[in-house]
């Protein structure tokens, strides 16, 4: 199809709308050669063109005429479209009033808090000019971003991104989920939820998914806190439910309607993904090994010593009124409990490698506890070895507080058992509020893995890397 400039005269009755170049569209115009993202024009007469994402078409500039082409047979009758891009659905109904069932670019769009985009942008402004984020000022909409275009992709913006699913028949063939994030979101994501030891982001600028390559601290973090996002989005788009119609009554409550079930699909579709994933990891699922380096309050309650184990139940027991890791998890004392597990972890390790240390005779915790435990002194304490004393640790009044509920249940339940290990002199309240601060910056947040609702089912994992 052509028009020439002589034919796009403004009494023509069509209702103009926008067109660019844009990735999957194809511009011989030298007028966009200099701008990535393309010269908005409005081209009357071809603007009636249908869309589909399937369309292959190549814009043709000449001086006289402004040509589309179709790169495709087509047989006589066929509807010639246009391809305005890959856009998402809320893209196609705020741009141009449609919308498309099974839309291949749809997507969930994502953003970050204002804290976690203040921190990454503090720690982008220290890198290099020549690092890959260092600029996040520019004109680009997430949804105009295709996986595959990473190398040639601008400076993404801080903090906001999408998700979307891949429409595949193998994949779906295999019963499989497949996802994807915009390039440098994740990155971004793992930078904000980084701890105090964590160097560098846990995922790279192209990295598009969660769970490829090797398993670190820090991508376990980032996708435990996409899939609470994910689920908050997810609770936030169902409560206005009550106050829509049961049936759409015009275009418009249809088209809106189809978003937002696009949306949940989404949202459903790739938490549940996530939170399988962790199943696996957390050996949930057996047909999985388990990652022995994720703890969840299940296993410190199993893994080590049995006479630690006696010990350290036995002290959940009087804190706590019980030793059940999920009434622990209800009861909100996921933070208490792992503090008491790792100062007894503390208290149970050799402190003098000496023979006649009687203490040496003890059974050896697993020697990733212990290289672990090793690694948080050093990090956390002084660069001494484990045994001598550190500087005062300062801690907010309910970190302290938290502290010395820890110390007065270890008192009690020393009193009750003589022979305890938790019946030393070293386990003192700053002893505890070391523990509490390795504790909250070493564990993170995760979504209920047993398919329970509600904030008190939120798991708390703890990662030895």
């Amino acid at each position: 199809m052509t028009m020439t400039r002589s034919g796009c005269k403004a009494q023509v009755l069509l209702t103009a709308r926008e067109s660019s170049t844009r990735p999957g569209v194809k511009s011989m115009h030298k007028g966009f050669a200099d701008s990535a993202m393309g010269t908005l024009t409005v081209i009357h007469g071809l603007d009636i063109l249908n869309h589909s994402p399937a369309a292959k078409v190549t814009w043709q500039w000449t001086k006289e005429a402004c040509n589309i082409l179709s790169d495709q047979q087509l047989s006589s009758g066929t509807e010639i479209l246009n391809n305005y891009a890959p856009k998402s659905n809320e893209e196609l109904i705020m741009g141009y009033g449609f919308s498309l069932f099974k839309n291949p670019s749809d997507h969930c769009n994502l953003a970050l808090g204002a804290m976690a985009v203040a921190h990454i942008n503090e720690v982008l402004s220290q890198r290099p000019a020549s690092s890959p984020l260092q600029h996040a000022a520019l004109d680009l909409e997430p949804s105009a971003v295709k996986p595959d275009q990473v190398a040639d992709l601008p400076n993404p913006i801080i903090g906001v991104g999408w998700v979307r699913l891949i429409h595949n028949n193998t994949v779906e063939k295999a019963n499989r989920t497949e996802y994807l994030f915009s390039p440098g979101f994740l990155e971004q994501a793992s930078i904000a939820f980084a701890n105090a030891r964590e160097h560098g982001p846990g995922f790279l600028r192209t990295d598009t998914t969660l769970f490829a390559g090797p398993t670190t601290r820090n991508k376990l973090h980032t996708a435990c806190a996409i899939a609470m996002i994910l689920q908050k989005q997810q609770t936030d788009l169902t409560s206005s439910n009550d106050h829509l119609p049961t049936w759409p009554n015009n275009q418009r409550q249809f088209h809106a309607a189809r978003y937002r079930r696009g949306q949940l699909l989404i949202l459903r579709t790739v938490t549940d993904s996530i939170v399988t994933s962790l199943r696996f990891l957390a050996g949930l699922d057996t047909s999985w090994p388990r990652d022995k380096r994720l703890l969840r309050l299940e296993h410190i309650l199993k893994a080590g010593p049995k006479e630690f184990l006696i010990d350290f139940r036995a002290v959940l027991h009087v804190g706590f009124g019980t030793r059940n890791a999920e009434k622990i998890r209800q009861q909100m004392l996921l933070d208490s409990a792992f503090t008491l597990w790792l100062c007894g972890i503390w208290l149970w390790m050799p402190l003098e490698m000496k023979s006649e240390n009687p203490l040496s005779a003890r059974p050896a915790l697993p020697t990733r506890t212990a290289d672990w435990v090793t690694l948080m002194h050093r990090t956390y304490g002084d660069e001494s070895k484990i045994g001598q004393q550190w500087a005062k640790i300062p801690a907010s009044e309910e970190g302290r507080s938290l502290a010395e509920s820890c110390y007065n249940i270890i008192r009690v339940a020393a009193s009750k058992n003589p022979r305890s290990i938790y019946n030393d002199s070293r386990a003192d309240v700053d002893r505890l509020l070391w523990c509490l601060r390795v504790i909250r910056e070493e564990t993170f947040m995760c979504p209920d893995l047993e398919g329970r609702e509600g904030d008190e089912n939120d798991e708390v994992m703890l990662f030895l890397d």
